[in-house]
């Protein structure tokens, strides 16, 4: 027993949210991978990001611009199919240029926040597989 009784219906934590049923959200997934294709800032490369060994900032933000990936034509998404420790220290170095995801940590949101996709193409046929478990047949490969 508590000290001069107990509250009856006390204080509780409150959180109303609700998860997206998969369908929606695998239709979101779809739809921005969609929607970045048509207008031409879906950029799909071999599987194997790499980089000289020694990368200087300077040279990365050479590429960027060269590509019209940097921060004047609104930013890239490099979307890599597991973490590349290389690649993420140097583009970490030109953040105002890029930004590196792996394929798991990648949202809906983030695929619509930047300029352009820069994605490998194992990482978006596992994306595709993996948000298009509502349809009927699977869509093709990348």
């Amino acid at each position: 027993m508590l000290r001069g009784g107990g509250v009856a219906h006390g204080p509780h934590p409150r959180d109303f949210s609700t998860g997206l049923p998969k369908k929606v959200y695998d239709l979101a997934w779809r739809t921005a991978l969609s929607y970045r294709y048509r207008r031409g800032q879906l950029i799909i490369v071999n599987d194997n990001i790499t980089f000289p060994q020694e990368v200087s900032p300077h040279w990365l933000t050479e590429v960027f611009e060269k590509n019209q990936w940097g921060k004047y034509f609104g930013r890239s998404l490099i979307i890599t199919e597991v973490k590349k420790e290389r690649l993420f220290k140097a583009v970490a170095q030109i953040g105002q240029h890029a930004r590196v995801l792996d394929r798991e940590d990648v949202d809906v949101k983030d695929l619509l926040e930047t300029g352009r996709l820069i994605v490998e193409k194992t990482a978006l046929d596992r994306m595709l597989f993996r948000h298009s478990r509502d349809l009927k047949t699977r869509p093709a490969r990348a």
